[in-house]
């Protein structure tokens, strides 16, 4: 959920939400998962609500026009459709598609042998992995895909030989047993799912020196987000400052080298701001027009949209 305003039409109306974070027994997903729950009342904004981040990494700049041809963005989608008019990746991401729209020519593969196409012909400037299809090891599995393995080493061909893989929007559904060995087998990365939980999370300055230029990164978002534990800080790109407990390895978007290439990852689980603009600066964009906010409405999940109303009372999760 974000931190939009709910609808005060109704004064005096009770309005109930609860935030629910999970995270590994003792910091590994293989022992167990642990929850807690957290609920609130009140009225007006939820209780986590607060004013957007308007500092950037670097100084505001317009985008510039060129006639260059517009590059090739893939969207892995082994997994399919999630419904039968495929409404709801493009309702929740529509914002990130918009802003990849102004700048790329995108590609969908649905298949393993559109993904082998793409990737082999099209040379496209990044290849954006949006679920957890690759990362599926139990073959009982109706999400286990045979073909997925063979997309899954051309990929690290494209990566190593100078291109960019984006690991994010509902590639966070992986189990996070599975999320630690698809990382180190493939990656040679100790990333290990650890949490999720809504946070602040802050950009952390030494993982910039490889991270591509940009004029839009805010310095800090308060998402919703799976995070990682494990990732070099040369590497973490933004991190949750500010925990409860010992659990303070959490990081929540990480961009890494993979021989001439790139690797990224975002656990931004609403599909919020970070999602958007972090994935836009891993594909190797460098400016997002200003104006592009307006175009383009904020979509993500939100307490008026998915909270049941009972009685008097809202009911969020």
């Amino acid at each position: 959920m974000t931190s939009q305003q709910l609808p005060n039409d109704e004064p005096g109306v009770l309005k109930m939400a609860h935030q629910l974070s999970i995270w590994a027994k003792d910091g590994d997903p293989e022992k167990g998962i642990e929850h807690d729950t957290k609920f609130y009342t009140f009225s007006g904004q939820v209780p986590w609500a607060m004013p957007p981040c308007t500092e950037k990494i670097t100084p505001d700049s317009a985008a510039e026009a060129t006639d260059i041809p517009k590059p090739k963005v893939v969207l892995l989608r082994l997994l399919g459709p999630q419904d039968e008019q495929d409404h709801s990746f493009p309702h929740s991401c529509q914002r990130l598609l918009g802003f990849l729209k102004t700048e790329a020519d995108i590609k969908t593969a649905f298949t393993a042998a559109d993904a082998l196409d793409f990737i082999t012909n099209d040379h496209p400037q990044a290849v954006i992995v949006t679920d957890p299809a690759l990362t599926v090891r139990d073959t009982a599995s109706p999400c286990y895909k045979p073909a997925a393995s063979i997309v899954l080493e051309k990929l690290k061909t494209y990566v190593a030989a100078g291109g960019r893989a984006i690991f994010c929007c509902y590639f966070t559904l992986a189990h996070p047993i599975d999320v630690g060995p698809f990382f180190k087998t493939h990656f040679n990365r100790s990333w290990v799912w650890l949490a999720l939980h809504r946070a602040v999370v802050e950009y952390q300055p030494a993982a910039l020196e490889n991270f591509p230029p940009n004029n839009y990164l805010k310095k800090y978002y308060n998402i919703k987000s799976c995070f990682l534990k494990g990732v070099d800080p040369s590497e973490a790109l933004y991190k949750d400052p500010k925990t409860e407990d010992s659990r303070d390895d959490l990081t929540a978007a990480a961009y890494g080298k993979f021989g001439n290439g790139y690797i990224g990852w975002i656990g931004d689980d609403n599909k919020e701001l970070l999602l958007d603009e972090a994935v836009f600066a891993m594909c190797g964009f460098t400016k997002l027009h200003p104006q592009l906010d307006k175009w383009y409405p904020d979509t993500s999940v939100r307490v008026d949209l998915t909270g049941a109303k009972v009685g008097g009372t809202q009911l969020s999760s």
